[in-house]
């Protein structure tokens, strides 16, 4: 199995944890759309791509991490996931590419997220990745970013 399709678990209610191969490269458009008993989620380092609304409406999402080999995430892969607080990032390519104010991890994650974790595979922080980010009270940041970009925090409350 190469990928997650469209719609693949779409509304399965009962469903509360998942384990994705390390064979998926993708995550298709509303794959684990409305599987709100769905309490976090690890997106190995095999997935490369994580299309709009993958997740989008899982209430019950209280973590996300997402693997080193994750190049592209749609705006709205995780929109509606109003519980999820903590996101870990290991993606250089995520982390490290210039955003704008209305492209950056808000529009991704949503503006709950409070804790944000910085892995070890992560070497900059892009600019305006966490601008907005209005609910954040907690950054860890590994010991190999070695430059943060401007207004990579800005309007951060």
């Amino acid at each position: 199995m190469t990928s997650i399709g469209k719609y693949a678990f779409y509304c399965c209610t009962g469903l509360t944890s998942v384990t994705i191969p390390n064979s998926v490269k993708s995550i298709k458009s509303c794959a684990f759309s409305g599987c709100d008993n769905l309490t976090s989620i690890t997106i190995p380092n095999s997935v490369t791509s994580i299309e709009g609304q993958a997740f989008y409406w899982c209430i019950g999402l209280t973590s996300v991490t997402i693997g080193n080999s994750v190049t592209s995430i749609a705006s709205s892969a995780f929109a509606g996931c109003s519980n999820l607080t903590s996101v870990t990032l290991e993606s250089d390519a995520i982390v490290s590419k210039s955003r704008t104010s209305d492209t950056s991890f808000k529009t991704m994650f949503g503006e709950q997220v409070n804790e944000y974790v910085i892995g070890n595979s992560v070497t900059s922080i892009g600019d305006y990745a966490f601008c907005n980010c209005t609910g954040l009270t907690s950054v860890t940041i590994s010991n190999s970013v070695t430059s943060i970009k401007s207004c990579a925090f800005a309007y951060c409350i």
